[in-house]
């Protein structure tokens, strides 16, 4: 290869991270506009599963609610998936929604390193996501009544249509975590 870019230097990272861990994970922060966000890769092709992401929560705490996610899945439990199937994880009550087709296409980059690492694998897979969603401090889920939260743009709810906000900045993350790059 006569040109090694950031970009293939990113997938080989990728790809060591779902070698190692069976996911990786990326970390983007926030900025004025958008809320900051953890998503992963790699479990469509490890778990046949669709893949994970989560707005708003600090990416220690998104990190390792993926990490309890996927270490059910490597037991062989999954969660139900829909607006009607709230859980406990963590002490907090969550949900999985679908995350619709639009935000895999251009110019939303919310999951934007899953189609370039299975495009440059040549993988054939639907690209599927599920999006976990938290409630606020009283247990409320974002689309029931009661519900508060600091800002309303903390998670968009990637099951409806436009919902995205273009990020202020991107950091890479490994899948525990840890290891940031700006």
């Amino acid at each position: 290869m006569d040109t090694f870019t950031t970009a293939d230097q990113a997938l080989f990272e990728i790809d060591a991270n779902i070698t190692r861990h069976g996911f990786h994970a990326t970390a983007v922060l926030g900025g004025h506009e958008s809320p900051s966000w953890v998503y992963t890769v790699g479990l469509l092709e490890t778990r046949h599963h669709p893949e994970l992401i989560t707005f708003g929560l600090p990416s220690g705490v998104a990190h390792g609610l993926i990490h309890e996610i996927v270490d059910e899945l490597r037991l062989g439990t999954t969660r139900p998936v829909g607006r009607e199937h709230g859980f406990d994880l963590g002490g907090t009550r969550f949900c999985l929604i679908p995350v619709l087709d639009e935000y895999w296409r251009y110019p939303c980059d919310y999951l934007l390193a899953c189609p370039h690492y299975y495009g440059a694998k040549g993988a054939k897979v639907r690209l599927e996501a599920l999006q976990l969603v938290w409630a606020d401090e009283r247990g409320n889920l974002p689309w029931e009544p009661a519900f508060q939260s600091k800002s309303a743009g903390d998670q968009p709810l990637l099951d409806q249509p436009g919902q995205y906000v273009e990020p202020d900045y991107m950091c890479w993350c490994g899948s525990e975590g840890d290891n940031c790059e700006w």
